[in-house]
């Protein structure tokens, strides 16, 4: 298969990488619009109140994205690996799933990530590690500790 050539006409002054990867951002967003309206049939909302409709869409992304969650669970389930997934809905709750050795994990590393993500910006926002960094902690004994107990190995 030969390689794709696209042409992206833009104002912004940005790098070529940032370019893309905003209008792939940006396709990806389309694309979930485009689902919505013709899966949920988002462009026909019954109600003439705006509030209302907001609502009425809110649940139906809801809805929709909780079929996606659960379908992508089931076919964990079905090609035998162990699951562990969580679903994260802004203002009602988290939904984790796994064994119930699991979920608590995934649970956990959700709220883990989400509050270091909320205050990161206190300590001078959130960093990559380096080459050093990444070699120390993948080298640490306690890391090859852990590695050890979550393959199962005694």
């Amino acid at each position: 298969m030969g390689t794709s050539q696209f042409v992206i006409v833009t104002n912004p002054r940005w790098k070529s990488s940032n370019v893309v990867k905003f209008y792939n951002k940006r396709s990806t967003a389309e694309q979930w619009i485009k689902e919505g309206k013709y899966t949920l049939n988002w462009t026909r909302l019954s109600c003439h109140d705006f509030t209302v409709n907001q609502i009425r869409l809110q649940l139906f992304a809801l809805a929709y994205n909780l079929g996606n969650f659960l379908r992508r669970l089931k076919r964990q389930v079905d090609s035998g690996r162990k699951i562990s997934a969580a679903f994260l809905v802004k203002n009602v709750g988290l939904f984790a799933a796994g064994t119930e050795k699991i979920a608590p994990t995934v649970r956990d590393n959700v709220l883990y990530s989400i509050f270091i993500r909320t205050n990161a910006h206190r300590m001078g926002g959130v960093l990559a590690l380096n080459k050093r960094q990444q070699d120390f902690i993948n080298n640490w004994e306690a890391e090859a500790f852990r590695k050890k107990l979550a393959s199962g190995k005694k």
